[in-house]
């Protein structure tokens, strides 16, 4: 497996940001790459900008040994300011991962915060649901929260085919050379995901065998361990059945009914899914809130690999029995990855089944997606993009497709048809 580091494209902005004095929290799903951006960050300050070594500290807190010297919070505190008297009260930087495993962890580092001590934290953690209760709510003020998730497709290119990279920083339209080695690049991540250490492995069976690490590990640490879920077995197949339903309207009621539990532990354990980063819930586009949270949602899987590994569908995209689905999902995937502080991802539905995929709100501004995964021939206007115009004449609208890069109008709405590689770019427009 190659031991070359892969920049991660939130990397830039955690940089900026610890020259903050608010807390730096960063939060993800298992083996998403968070200590190995920690390291990173280290590694930039140590050789980069030269900070020396004796004011720079990282503690793991799966380790016992390095719990044992955080978990006293009288006891750190001294250890503090005892680092700081042999720099001379110089600015230190303190890594902690996972830091949600010490006892009341957001009051603990409140109390270190509201001293004013020339620290500068940065924190990690893999449980939202943990972040939230143990360290979020007693932090309030006092932290920015950073999610990171498994590779993006770009990050996945910069793994695999680096000189690719550049490519989708162009606007103009590639040269098909390039556009069928992207498309057999994209079978590959639509099929393993982006994990960092599926991404790096050699060959179909250590990808496999890696991804049922990630997925045992998940279900062993913060499924039973952390969330004390007495149930894993029950666990398990609930996530077969949201994986084979991945962007299906959610029939809690028939979930419930299919493995015998009440809805409301189904109603938990999905909560549980999405707060450690293993699905993405979405619910229809409606300007009354309060109609949205009485219909039925649409789930998705934040990364391919795992959504195929629990429905146990490995095959390549052209051969696939669900390639809209799995097209559709890697979109999810990708929008929510880029639009967790900016924006709410929604679908929009109507009852005459008028449909479209995705629907972006920043503010004001509303940005419908569609997702095609046949090979279109031709550009054109369907019946639900129309209606959608209909009531909402958004300025814009996309069509996220495999064949096809172009515009066309439909009244004041500018239809453009893209690529899948080009979303990470449309977001950031």
């Amino acid at each position: 497996m190659s031991k070359r580091i892969i920049r991660r494209q939130l990397f830039p902005t955690l940089l900026k940001h610890l020259k903050a004095e608010e807390i730096t929290l960063l939060v993800g799903a298992r083996q998403s790459g968070k200590t190995t951006l920690l390291k990173e960050l280290i590694r930039y300050l140590l050789e980069e900008k030269n900070v020396g070594k004796e004011r720079v500290f990282y503690f793991n807190l799966d380790l016992i040994t390095d719990l044992d010297t955080v978990s006293d919070q009288n006891e750190f505190i001294q250890t503090i300011k005892a680092y700081l008297a042999r720099v001379g009260n110089k600015k230190i930087y303190c890594f902690i991962d996972e830091a949600q495993r010490i006892e009341n962890a957001g009051i603990f580092f409140k109390g270190i915060y509201d001293l004013s001590l020339p620290v500068k934290f940065i924190l990690s953690g893999s449980s939202a649901l943990e972040i939230k209760s143990k360290i979020g709510e007693p932090l309030t003020g006092r932290k920015r929260l950073f999610h990171l998730y498994p590779f993006s497709f770009r990050e996945f290119l910069d793994a695999t085919e680096p000189s690719l990279g550049s490519f989708l920083r162009k606007e103009e339209r590639l040269p098909q050379p390039i556009v069928r080695k992207l498309r057999e690049l994209l079978d590959e991540y639509l099929i393993y995901g982006g994990y960092p250490k599926v991404v790096l492995a050699n060959g179909r069976a250590e990808k496999m065998e890696f991804l049922e690490e990630i997925y045992s590990a998940y279900i062993e640490k913060d499924i039973v361990g952390l969330m004390k879920v007495g149930e894993p077995l029950v666990f398990n197949d609930l996530v077969h059945i949201l994986a084979s339903e991945a962007g299906n309207l959610s029939n809690i009621h028939s979930i419930s009914s299919a493995l015998k539990i009440d809805r409301r532990k189904i109603e938990n354990f999905i909560s549980i899914l999405e707060q450690t980063f293993i699905i993405k819930v979405i619910h229809p586009y409606y300007l009354n809130v309060r109609k949205t949270i009485k219909k039925q949602p649409k789930i998705y899987f934040l990364d391919q690999g795992i959504l195929n590994f629990a429905t146990q569908l490995f095959f390549l995209f052209s051969k696939h029995p669900a390639r809209g689905q799995l097209l559709e999902n890697f979109i999810a995937s990708r929008i929510t990855a880029d639009l967790y502080s900016s924006g709410r991802l929604s679908f929009w539905r109507t009852r005459d089944q008028a449909e479209v995929d995705f629907v972006i709100t920043r503010g004001n501004q509303i940005i419908p997606i569609e997702v095609k995964a046949g090979e279109l021939s031709s550009m054109s206007v369907s019946h639900s993009m129309s209606s959608f115009i209909k009531h909402y004449a958004p300025p814009k609208m996309y069509v996220v497709n495999l064949a096809l890069e172009g515009s066309l109008r439909r009244a004041n709405t500018k239809i453009e048809y893209i690529m899948p590689w080009r979303i990470d770019k449309l977001l950031q427009s």
